[in-house]
């Protein structure tokens, strides 16, 4: 069963790992198997998300968006799966904020309870091109929706990666309060 770390904890690995002149990878599971693997093979976190899953299936990551399945329920549903074969990597769960009738606090809750040590803001908005980050910022369920996530994990006193596309989102999350920002630099 992996290790529930809390949040100074993991910052205290990954800050221990990067003083020592090592990169850190943080490795998107789909499956137990290669959650597994990637414990093995000395990943700094392993992240659960939804978008993981497709890739697994050979599907595009864009299913994460479509009414198929619910982000949230597929990282939970994954976590039975991954969690107990990780033994060392603190797991991070994927949350998709954008569901409006979602309550941020609870849905963090939940994947504590489940054995997370963090999350993330993934499936994000950004990655899908600008009409739609946009149509959905516009609704109030873009980007800063995204922002809100991390602002109330940090609340929370919970670990988090926050994905940003470009210079202001970066800052922006850092700004949050994110504990570690992903920059997408092209997918």
């Amino acid at each position: 069963m992996a290790v529930q770390y809390l949040r100074n904890e993991v910052v205290e690995r990954l800050q221990a790992q990067s003083q020592a002149g090592q990169p850190l990878l943080m490795f998107g599971a789909g499956t137990g198997l290669t959650a597994k693997c990637a414990d093995l093979g000395g990943a700094d976190l392993v992240a659960v998300y939804s978008t993981a899953k497709y890739r697994m299936m050979g599907l595009p990551t864009l299913l994460a968006w479509m009414p198929y399945d619910d982000c949230n329920d597929c990282v939970k549903k994954m976590a039975q799966e991954i969690i107990p074969v990780v033994k060392k990597a603190p797991c991070i769960a994927g949350i998709g904020a954008h569901n409006p009738a979602l309550n941020l606090e609870q849905i963090i809750d939940e994947m504590m309870l489940l054995g997370f040590s963090g999350i993330t803001n993934e499936p994000f908005a950004g990655l899908y091109g600008e009409q739609f980050a946009r149509q959905l910022e516009d609704a109030g369920i873009g980007f800063s929706r995204e922002e809100e996530l991390i602002k109330t994990a940090r609340r929370m006193d919970v670990f988090t990666v926050a994905w940003a596309f470009n210079e202001a989102e970066a800052r922006i999350m850092a700004e949050a309060g994110a504990d570690v920002i992903g920059a997408i630099v092209g997918v």
